[in-house]
């Protein structure tokens, strides 16, 4: 999919009878914000003050976001209770079983000569633990679990702090602009507590970005105008972000022989850091050909110092202390340098109600001047033909998504061999849809879409110098497909109606030593509804808003794609939202939101592969309720 973001101008700033050209002429002041509390202990607030005068603009936004979020704690996934049962019956007897060789029991021997703590089946097959042996081990791990680290406790905890700030300027044809961003979260949904602590304190995750920019906009001539965008960014992981891994029994974080040597569980911290810089240039030129048709055309330069494989350290300043997991030759930083040339011809017959586009766009990467993925062309192409009260629409396109510099190079315990040269995903999509229009208050759509995506992501395993091991390779194929319905209309002069209905057909298709295989894509749903009504009461001081959502059931399991979760399903839902705004004068409006207004307990799909490190279903809040205050005051 694709999201456009458009951010306020001036005159969105102000209120909207003043003209534009007004603020250019006379200097004015604007006040803009909203605040908040609301259910899981949440408060937020944004703020933004702007001012313009002749050929001068500038606004300045503070933001602020928290939350203690979804508590898990009642949830076997995430209770900070120790129970190997959650493992399976006979955890510990299957887990500490071994394969028998006589080596091994040679050296069971010398840490345990008494053979107290395991025996050996009758035909020499196996080494197996006993029963005292399964009692000290449950009794270890119950104990040192209980224990936190550092006199951290485990109780689940997942509160949010996040902060963003940005201001911009504007001078004649120049916009001069910064921001900032923090995201600082615990990471505990992702986690479970038979493999990880998930306190906030011992999972959690701080991400922060700096953003500076300059644009220039100029009209050339009537026919001709050009814009220049460029940025400088910085993305890096504040000293907060951790994971504390679990180390017992039960869970395989200590083998057989270790418990033998009297080793006891333990909780392990892994720090994180992650620096990357970034600049980009784009600059845009339109040129107006004749009242029929005209050309736009573009070049974007990108160049970026990115880091490849996470830094990490069982101490705190991982960034100082820390190393790759395997250690990276050559260094753990790579030269990204990507150049882009595009363009699109535009033709618009109004009188035969008939617009066709047709662009390009090629796309060369290099990595350290050695690596990348080449050089990529993608076409896209569209037809409009709006006759009557009818729109008909068809688009092809082709797209690629680049596998990330940590996919290409970075390598863990289970993936020892890195690849350089991951081509990139593509995607060739194609779409068609049709609108009816009898009225202004009413209308009705239809759209197929058609997807078929290649080289996507996935790990193979693979021989190095005699050791199994995987490596990332671009080896997926994936179809989806599917309709769309659309309809809204007005059944009284303050009441509409909205609803959608999709239905989709997700196919993954996987190679094998036994040929290609269709495999339905897990955690997507055949079908999904969306329909609403919106009234206005009170001469439209009073606002009512009413939502649906429906979602099916979501396969998963052995025959789906994500085939390392245990339920064959993620069950369906139906969720019902409101909204009630009520504008107490032209500058200030109070408004009440509740989410999942029926109280209404489901579960979305997990992730990754869903498969026990991380839980397979994560259980979403119930009943929400947020009071918000929205003010616009401008002189």
């Amino acid at each position: 999919g694709v999201v456009n973001i458009i951010t306020k101008n001036e005159g969105d700033y102000f209120k909207q009878e003043k003209a534009l050209n007004s603020i250019e002429k006379t200097s004015r002041l604007a006040v803009n914000g909203h605040g908040g509390l609301g259910s899981l202990n949440t408060r937020f607030g944004d703020l933004t003050v702007s001012g313009a005068g002749r050929d001068i603009f500038f606004a300045v936004t503070g933001r602020v976001y928290q939350s203690d979020e979804h508590d898990l704690s009642s949830y076997p996934d995430w209770d900070s209770k120790w129970s190997a049962n959650e493992f399976g019956p006979n955890r510990y007897q299957n887990i500490l079983t071994q394969d028998y060789t006589a080596a091994k029991e040679a050296a069971y021997l010398a840490s345990d000569p008494g053979r107290k703590y395991f025996t050996v089946n009758a035909d020499r097959t196996k080494i197996l633990p006993t029963a005292a042996a399964i009692s000290r081990a449950d009794s270890l791990d119950q104990a040192n679990y209980k224990k936190g680290y550092n006199g951290i406790g485990t109780q689940y905890s997942d509160e949010a702090n996040n902060y963003y700030f940005s201001s911009k300027l504007r001078v004649g044809d120049f916009k001069f602009g910064m921001e900032y961003q923090k995201w600082s979260e615990g990471v505990a949904p992702i986690y479970i507590d038979k493999y990880y602590a998930v306190s906030k304190e011992l999972a959690h995750w701080e991400v922060r970005q700096q953003y500076y920019y300059l644009r220039y906009d100029k009209s050339l001539s009537e026919r001709i105008s050009f814009s220049n965008f460029t940025y400088f960014r910085t993305s890096d992981f504040g000293k907060e972000s951790v994971i504390t891994r679990f180390f017992g029994f039960a869970n395989a974080g200590i083998p057989f022989q270790d418990f033998l040597k009297g080793r006891n569980p333990f909780y392990l911290p892994t720090y994180y850091s992650q620096q990357s810089k970034q600049f980009r240039s784009e600059s845009k030129m339109n040129y107006v050909i004749n009242e029929k048709l005209d050309f736009n055309l573009g070049v974007e330069l990108r160049n970026g110092l990115l880091q490849g494989d996470y830094v990490n350290s069982t101490v705190e300043d991982p960034i100082t202390n820390g190393v790759t997991v395997n250690g990276i030759k050559g260094g753990n930083y790579y030269s990204v340098l990507d150049i882009s040339v595009y363009g699109q011809l535009s033709y618009q017959d109004r009188a035969k109600k008939l617009n066709i586009s047709a662009a390009g766009r090629m796309d060369n990467n290099k990595i350290n001047s050695i690596y990348g993925y080449g050089t990529v062309f993608n076409p896209r192409l569209s037809v409009v033909y709006y006759p009557g009260k009818f729109i008909f629409k068809t688009v092809y396109s082709e797209a690629f998504l680049d596998a990330s510099v940590y996919n290409k190079f970075s390598t863990s315990s289970a993936r020892l061999v890195n690849n350089p040269l991951l081509e990139p995903e593509r995607v060739k999509n194609l779409e068609a849809s049709a609108r009816f229009k009898p009225s202004n208050n009413t209308f009705l759509e239809i759209a197929y879409f058609n997807a078929s995506y290649s080289n996507t992501l996935g790990t193979v395993n693979i021989d190095t110098l005699g050791t199994r091991t995987t490596q990332f390779r671009a080896i997926g194929k994936s179809q989806i497909q599917g309709v769309q319905f659309v309809g809204e209309t007005k059944i009284l002069e303050k009441v509409s109606l909205f609803a959608n209905f999709t239905v989709l057909d997700p196919t993954r298709i996987s190679t094998g030593t036994t040929g290609a295989k269709e495999v339905r894509i897990g955690d997507i749903s055949n079908f999904s509804v969306n329909a609403g009504v919106n009234a206005k009461f009170i001469k439209d001081k009073l606002n009512l808003n009413l939502r649906a959502n429906f979602v099916g059931d979501k396969p998963t399991g052995a025959k789906t794609s994500v085939s390392g979760s245990p339920f064959s399903k993620t069950p369906g839902y139906t969720m019902i939202n409101s909204a009630v705004s009520y504008n107490i004068n032209k500058s200030i409006m109070f408004q009440v939101i509740t989410n999942n207004l029926l109280d209404l307990e489901y579960v979305t799909p997990g992730v990754r592969a869903a498969s026990g490190v991380q839980s397979s279903r994560i259980p979403q809040p119930g009943r929400t309720m947020t009071v918000r205050i929205i003010a616009n005051l401008a002189k």
